[in-house]
C-alpha cells in the first residue's frame, strides 16, 4: 500500500507538467507568465536530463545508507548537487519557473524512494531506464519531425528568446514544449503502472 500511495505520489507532477505544457501548447493565453513558461520548455528536456541522471544516484544512495538519517543525508546531497545545474537553467532561461518545477518533481521523487526503500536500488534504476526510453525518442522528434505551432506565436517565441541564445528550441520553442508535454504524459502514466505492480515484480 505505501508503494502504491508513494507511485501515485509521484506520477502527480509529472501528470501535471504534461498538462500544464500541453495546455501552453495549445493556448498561452492559459498562463498567467507565458513568456517565461516558453522559457521553461525550452529548458525543461535538457533540466530532464539531469533529473534522469539524478535517479540512478538517488536510488544507489539511498540503498547504500544504513540509516533513515544516514539516507535523508544522501538524498538532501543530491538535491542540492543538481540543484546546483537547476539553478543554472533557471538563471539562463530567467524563468523561476525552473526552480519551482524543481522541486516538485524532487518531492515527489522523495515520496517514491521512501515507498520504495525496501525494494533496494532495482526500483530507482528501472525508473531511470524507462525515463531514458522515452526521453531520446521525444528529443530527437523534438528535433527532427514537425511539430504545429498551435498557439506558440513567432511574435511569442521572439519574445521568449534570451540574448546570445539559438537553436531549433529556440527559434522554435513549441517543438520542446510539444515534445514535453508528451513525454511527461507519458513518464506519469509508467509512474502510475508502478504504482499497481507489486516491489520485486518483474515484467
Amino acid at each position: 500500500m505505501v508503494h502504491r500511495i508513494g507511485s501515485i505520489i509521484a506520477a502527480a507532477p509529472l501528470l501535471w507538467m504534461g498538462w500544464t505544457l500541453g495546455r501552453l501548447w495549445v493556448d498561452p493565453g492559459s498562463s498567467d507568465d507565458p513568456v517565461s513558461w516558453v522559457r521553461f520548455g525550452v529548458a525543461l528536456l535538457l533540466l530532464e536530463f539531469v533529473l534522469l541522471h539524478s535517479g540512478v544516484f538517488v536510488g544507489a544512495g539511498w540503498s547504500a545508507a544504513k540509516t533513515l538519517f544516514k539516507r535523508i543525508l544522501v538524498f538532501a546531497g543530491l538535491v542540492v548537487f543538481y540543484g546546483i545545474f537547476v539553478v543554472a537553467f533557471a538563471l539562463g532561461t530567467s524563468s523561476r519557473v525552473v526552480l519551482e518545477i524543481y522541486g516538485f518533481v524532487m518531492l515527489g521523487r522523495f515520496v517514491s524512494v521512501i515507498a520504495d526503500a525496501r525494494s533496494g536500488p532495482e526500483m530507482f534504476i528501472a525508473r531511470s531506464v524507462s525515463g531514458t526510453l522515452i526521453y531520446i525518442p521525444m528529443v530527437f522528434a523534438s528535433i527532427f519531425l514537425p511539430w504545429p505551432r498551435l498557439g506558440i506565436s513567432e511574435e511569442l517565441a521572439a519574445a521568449a528568446r534570451t540574448g546570445g541564445s539559438s537553436g531549433v528550441w529556440v527559434d522554435e520553442p513549441h517543438r520542446a514544449i510539444a515534445a514535453g508535454a508528451i513525454y511527461f504524459l507519458l513518464m506519469g502514466l509508467v509512474e502510475l503502472g508502478v504504482a499497481f505492480k507489486k516491489p520485486g515484480e518483474k515484467g
